[in-house]
């Protein structure tokens, strides 16, 4: 039994030192989503102006344009369940907090979180969120979380060492290994032909029962802001026209109706930029991400909307 167990050891030990090391060197990794959660911790005095999101406000929103120090908590795929459990579990951390600013784009009412998604550990590591229980070993392992998803980082790291990857001090990503307009060229005759492909299944979710959920918990986060008197905007993100034209008409009609109807209910301060001519093709990295130019773009005009 001893030498069995010695045995097992040995054969183990590589396998547990292998996971160790590549734990660390994601850990230590540049990577938004710890950067972010540095900067939270590290100013949390400071801070004036809070922005949620998915990737949408993540890529195109730079605090690093803002007037007073902005703290851009916006993450892939984070739904409006997840924003409001971020919200909740920062506003009162962040001593100083005057103004929230919220990506109200169409495809979000649809969305809402299930316990397979595999980014959940990271909220409970990074900001004790635990809307799903969480595995006791994904608890302390962003590796395990999704060991896929991280070894593709590692290759794409590997394969891009020569390119720089450029994320600044707020966690926002200034320059990444890829551009997928820019590989095009720009041409918007590629992009439209490549379009129809690649928004096939882009943000198609729907349901009903989604919405309503995430009705109560917008209103939740309107409620405390005005209670608090925190100032509350509502942005819809700019869009390539070939993403808009793929919208699904049924859920749009939906999301604009209710957009009307916190309008009426509550006032709320809300701008629309998704067909704005101020943004170009090259400001674009794909049909619904701006590029770090394009969200420079749109970090300045927001800033200048919310100091008015």
């Amino acid at each position: 039994m001893k030498k069995f167990l010695l045995k097992s050891l040995f054969f183990l030990l590589p396998v547990l030192l292998l996971f160790t090391a590549v734990e660390g060197y994601i850990r230590n990794s540049t990577n938004s989503f710890i950067s972010k959660a540095n900067y939270l911790n590290n100013n949390t005095n400071a801070i004036e102006v809070l922005v949620l999101g998915t990737s949408h406000n993540q890529n195109g929103v730079n605090p690093k344009y803002f007037s007073n120090p902005t703290c851009n908590l916006a993450y892939a795929s984070q739904n409006i369940q997840l924003d409001s459990a971020v919200f909740f579990s920062t506003v009162k951390r962040i001593k100083n907090l005057k103004k929230v600013i919220f990506e109200m784009d169409y495809h979000r009412m649809e969305i809402d979180s299930d316990d397979k998604m595999y980014r959940l550990p990271w909220y409970y590591i990074y900001y004790g969120i635990e809307i799903y229980p969480v595995s006791l070993m994904n608890k302390y392992s962003l590796y395990s979380s999704n060991t896929t998803f991280f070894n593709n980082i590692i290759l794409d790291d590997i394969k891009n060492k020569e390119k720089a990857k450029l994320i600044n001090e707020f966690g926002f990503v200034e320059k990444n290994y890829s551009n997928e307009f820019e590989q095009l060229d720009y041409d918007s005759l590629k992009i439209d032909a490549r379009a129809t492909k690649r928004l096939k299944n882009r943000h198609k979710e729907l349901s009903i029962e989604a919405f309503k959920k995430n009705q109560k918990r917008l209103e939740s986060i309107i409620t405390y802001c005005k209670n608090n008197k925190i100032e509350l905007y509502f942005f819809s993100s700019p869009l390539y026209v070939t993403y808009v034209k793929n919208k699904i008409p049924e859920k749009e009609i939906r999301f604009k109706n209710y957009i009307n109807e916190l309008i009426a209910k509550h006032h709320i301060n809300y701008h629309n930029f998704e067909n704005s001519k101020k943004f170009k093709i090259t400001d674009f990295s794909n049909e619904d991400h701006l590029n770090a130019i394009g969200a420079e773009k749109y970090s300045k005009t927001i800033d200048s909307i919310i100091h008015k």
